[in-house]
C-alpha cells in the first residue's frame, strides 16, 4: 500500500473518493468539500417498492447507488445519496415538464413538504458503512397560478423533486423552513457527510 510521511510517522494515504451519482448539484456541493474526487454514474435502475415510506425509500436508494459502484472501485470511498419529497401523504417526483410541475405546487400550496435526503458512505476498503438521513421542512406560501407560471418560466425546475430549485429562485414560494443542514435541501447533506468521511481517514477539511 502506498503510504504517506507525516509528522507522527507513516500514515496510509487517504482513500479516493467517488460521487455515485448523474446530479450535477451533488457535484457541485462535493466541490465545496472536497477536491480531487471521481464520479461514475448508478449502474442499473432505481428499483420501486410498493407502501415504502419517503425516509426508507431515500435510505434505501442511496445504498443501492453506493453498491452500484462497489465492483468498479474496490478500495475506495464511494457515496451515495437519494432525495425523496413527501406532502401531504403524495410522493412529489421530478416533474420532468410543465404540467406535472404546475400540478405539484398547486398540491403543495399552503402546505408542508418533507423533504428526506438520504446519504450513504460505502468504504469498499472495509466494508464498512456509514448511514443517515436528514430530514428538512419546507412550508409553502399560498401560491396562485400565476405565481406559479410566473416561477416555472424563470426557474424551469424540470429536474427538481417538488419542482422548485432551493438554490435559486425556489425560496421565492416558502414561508420558512426547518432544517439541520442546508445544503441538504439542494441534494447532499454536507455536514454529516464530512462527518462519515473524517471517520473513513479521509481529512475534512
Amino acid at each position: 500500500m502506498k503510504r504517506q510521511p507525516s509528522d507522527s510517522g507513516l500514515q496510509p494515504a487517504k482513500p479516493e473518493v467517488v460521487l455515485a451519482s448523474s446530479s450535477v448539484n451533488r457535484r457541485a456541493l462535493l466541490g465545496r468539500l472536497i477536491d480531487g474526487f471521481q464520479v461514475c454514474e448508478p449502474t442499473g435502475g432505481e428499483p420501486v417498492l410498493e407502501g415504502e415510506c419517503a425516509r426508507g425509500r431515500a435510505l434505501r436508494l442511496s445504498r443501492f447507488k453506493a453498491v452500484s459502484a462497489k465492483t468498479a472501485y474496490p478500495a475506495h470511498l464511494i457515496i451515495g445519496s437519494d432525495q425523496v419529497a413527501e406532502c401531504a401523504g403524495r410522493l412529489l417526483h421530478k416533474p420532468l415538464a410543465a404540467e406535472g410541475a404546475m400540478a405539484d405546487l398547486q398540491w403543495a400550496s399552503g402546505r408542508v413538504i418533507h423533504f428526506w435526503t438520504g446519504l450513504v458512505v460505502l468504504d469498499t476498503r472495509t466494508g464498512t458503512e456509514y448511514a443517515a438521513v436528514d430530514h428538512t421542512r419546507v412550508w409553502m406560501r399560498e401560491l396562485s397560478a400565476a405565481e406559479i407560471a410566473r416561477y416555472l418560466a424563470a426557474d424551469a425546475p424540470w429536474s427538481c423533486a417538488a419542482s422548485f430549485r432551493a438554490e435559486s429562485r425556489g425560496p421565492s414560494l416558502w414561508r420558512c423552513l426547518s432544517t439541520r443542514d442546508p445544503s441538504a435541501l439542494i441534494g447532499l447533506p454536507l455536514i454529516r457527510l464530512a462527518q462519515f468521511l473524517r471517520e473513513a481517514g479521509y481529512p475534512v477539511p
